[in-house]
């Protein structure tokens, strides 16, 4: 009773539902049922103005942690019949979301099972292991991508080199500007293949993406990994984002994997020491109060430059997600839990009325009144209506 009780797994594909969130409340990703295809990445801070309401709001940026796999000649982003779902599962103790599927090409089998986390301890990154086996010998490519193909913006800049050094510190990094050009982001990335001796390619950007490849003869049985692990800053924490993700993912490197998945488990077996027990009521109930916490937990962050945006970095195509504003009474709901829970997100949560106070009394004095009012809805960037 001690552990939060996480979902069942979700078995098969085709299924009418959101897809899953992983979250950090810095950094937000909807994951496809097939987790290698481009989800929806949002950036707390990180706005462009709407397509249809020309306002300022959560803008999307480039998948970080995108991939593909070429098996005996055969791409899987072109061949999306030859994928079989098998599950999706979350785990609510370590922030964690397993995703398994299978993919056949002209004879060989291919059983991937994807890990994917967004780390509480360095809240700019993402991590991903790739763990795949083949049931034959055959010839593998793994590409790992930073996917901007279905986001609007544009790339200002991209570097595969580190300026001033030797020996580039990651794979590459992006500067990307949101739409209206209200913002940036800088997205930076390494990887790492375990299991074989390859050398990587990394072409220029090319078609919104940067890529890195891995091609290699796979044996039979043998489990091969590729890691990513990406940083993303947006501009409003940041002058130089994508040089500040280059750092931040330069030393995650460092590190290792392993070292900052462990991080970011043991963060969040943390967190659960604070876990609301439901004495006397049915596992259905209790099951609903832990669900409650993980998304809370993974909604807000002391680091989070517009700690109150909890609806934009679980935004989906199908509703308005309040455009990742900043509602007027969203404390009232919050900051008591939080206070119990994470008092110093819950402080961070307030620090945002008092960073933005300029807003509110602009707000205040259009409307002919001494102080401040605070918007009924705030731009994450100025605090105002």
């Amino acid at each position: 009773m001690k552990r939060p009780i996480s979902p069942p797994p979700v078995r098969g594909g085709g299924r009418d539902e959101l897809p899953a969130y992983v979250a950090n409340g810095v950094v937000g990703l909807r994951v496809r049922e097939m987790p290698l295809a481009g989800g929806l990445t949002l950036i707390c801070g990180y706005t462009g103005e709407h397509a249809q309401r020309r306002i300022e709001a959560i803008a999307i940026a480039p998948y970080p942690v995108a991939a593909d796999i070429r098996l005996a000649g055969v791409w899987l982003s072109e061949s999306p019949h030859a994928v079989s779902i098998i599950d999706q599962a979350y785990d609510f103790e370590t922030g964690e979301l397993r995703s398994r599927f299978e993919f056949t090409a002209r004879g060989s089998k291919a059983s991937i099972d994807v890990l994917l986390f967004c780390s509480r301890e360095e809240p700019s990154l993402v991590g991903q292991d790739i763990a795949i086996r083949v049931d034959q010998g055959v010839d593998l490519c793994l590409k790992a991508l930073v996917d901007g193909r279905a986001v609007e913006g544009r790339a200002l800049h991209h570097l595969r080199d580190t300026p001033g050094e030797e020996k580039p510190a990651c794979d590459g990094a992006v500067l990307w500007e949101s739409a209206g050009a209200l913002s940036t982001c800088g997205i930076a990335y390494v990887t790492q293949v375990v299991g074989t001796d390859t050398k990587s390619e990394k072409p220029p950007l090319k078609n919104r993406t940067l890529a890195t490849c891995y091609t290699f003869r796979a044996r039979a049985g043998r489990t091969y990994h590729l890691r990513q692990m990406a940083s993303l800053i947006p501009s409003v924490t940041h002058a130089q984002p994508d040089f500040q993700a280059v750092r931040s993912v330069a030393f995650a490197n460092k590190r290792g994997f392993k070292a900052i998945r462990t991080a970011n488990q043991e963060v969040w077996r943390d967190l659960w020491k604070g876990r609301i027990r439901l004495v006397g009521a049915e596992r259905r109930w209790q099951a609903l109060a832990d669900a409650a916490l993980f998304y809370l937990f993974s909604s807000t962050h002391v680091a989070s430059p517009a700690s109150t945006s909890i609806f934009g970095l679980a935004t989906w195509h199908d509703y308005h997600y309040y455009f990742g504003h900043v509602m007027w009474d969203i404390e009232t709901f919050v900051v008591p839990a939080l206070t119990l829970l994470q008092p110093q997100v819950a402080q961070s949560v307030l620090d945002y009325r008092t960073r933005n106070i300029a807003g509110a009394s602009s707000n205040a004095r259009l409307r002919g009144r001494w102080g401040l009012q605070f918007p009924w809805e705030s731009a994450p960037s100025s605090g105002q209506e």
